[in-house]
């Protein structure tokens, strides 16, 4: 079945803005009321959205007028959430063990390949773990800040993580080789909040995104800082971040389908623990792209306290609207 697009920008962007409102409220009122949460998301990786993303690392060009990409994740961790001993080191509790995360996005360009809006709506489809069960909290050992009886409380398998709200503009010329961007997201806790899935309340993110394509080479660099509320876990506060990412990619010279490799790195720094705790991971993927959209399949690694150990996923991106270009389009999505 065709998808049809309106042609006016304005008409487009003002049912797309509409449809992020709608279903940001739909999703903010069925978010089921906790007597007491966790407000961690163990689950840090966001799909890229718009034309020219990587995995999770972003690049400065913004979607055409009324053009909409679409992007869709299937995620898998391991261990992203270890308690361990401030002495001796020995692990103490594994909250979550492993998660299978469906991940759901749109953006859309709203003027002159400036500026775009978009959402992002993430799933835990499936997890494991012992979450605060084996952390002393229900005799108030662990200092987690949970109630006892929550304490005790078995791991949920499913939830609403946290629901990404974003705009970006992009300020340099759309021929440079070399771009920069800024983007703005806001995340509504969806109702994970007691279970690892979702952050305790609102979180805002400023960004910074340059980009670069010369011939067959692509790369990217992010930057930016999320405030988040302050929140304890077994000792361990946790409060505003910095967040950064690089990428680099190879488009590869074959012909009618479009086929890439790429690698990226993503890390976060807590910026008021006294421990200053941190993540990082290291990511593969191989991209293979058509007229429409992308296909990529990748794995990764990570050490620290933010970043699960292993990680596997499938990212697909399509976007349906004007191409911007006259005449046959048959160049394959990559970059």
């Amino acid at each position: 079945m065709a998808v049809k697009v309106p042609r006016q920008p304005g008409i487009a962007a003002l049912v797309f803005a509409c449809g992020l409102a709608s279903a940001a409220v739909s999703v903010v009122a069925v978010a089921p009321a906790q007597a007491q949460d966790t407000g961690i998301a163990v689950e840090r990786f966001t799909p890229a959205a718009g034309p020219g993303a990587f995995a999770q690392v972003e690049s400065a060009p913004v979607p055409l007028p009324a053009q909409i990409w679409l992007t869709g994740a299937l995620l898998g961790i391991g261990r992203p959430l270890v308690l361990r001993n401030a002495v001796t080191g020995d692990q103490v509790s594994l909250p979550v063990a492993n998660r299978v995360t469906l991940d759901l996005g749109g953006e859309i360009g709203i003027w002159r390949q400036r500026l775009s809006v978009g959402i992002g709506v993430p799933l835990s489809v499936w997890q494991n773990g012992d979450r605060l069960q084996l952390t002393g909290a229900a005799n108030g050992g662990a200092g987690t800040g949970a109630a006892a009886g929550d304490a005790e409380a078995p791991l949920q398998t499913t939830a609403l993580g946290d629901i990404r709200l974003r705009a970006k503009a992009r300020l340099t010329s759309l021929e440079s080789a070399a771009s920069l961007a800024v983007l703005l997201e806001v995340t509504i806790p969806g109702g994970g909040q007691h279970d690892f899935i979702a952050t305790s309340s609102m979180t805002v993110a400023p960004r910074l995104l340059g980009s670069f394509r010369r011939g067959w080479l692509v790369g990217a660099l992010n930057l930016g800082l999320r405030f988040l509320p302050q929140r304890f876990l077994y000792g361990t506060a946790l409060h505003n971040q910095f967040e950064w990412g690089a990428a680099l990619g190879f488009v590869l010279p074959v012909r009618r389908v479009g086929v890439a490799l790429y690698s990226e790195a993503a890390g976060q720094l807590n910026l008021v623990s006294p421990g200053y705790q941190s993540g990082t991971e290291f990511r593969a993927a191989l991209r293979l792209g058509w007229f429409r959209g992308a296909v990529d399949l990748g794995a990764a690694g990570g050490f620290g306290a933010l970043a699960p150990q292993w990680r596997a996923f499938l990212l697909l991106r399509m976007w349906f609207g004007e191409s911007g270009v006259t005449g046959c389009q048959t160049k394959p999505v990559t970059f």
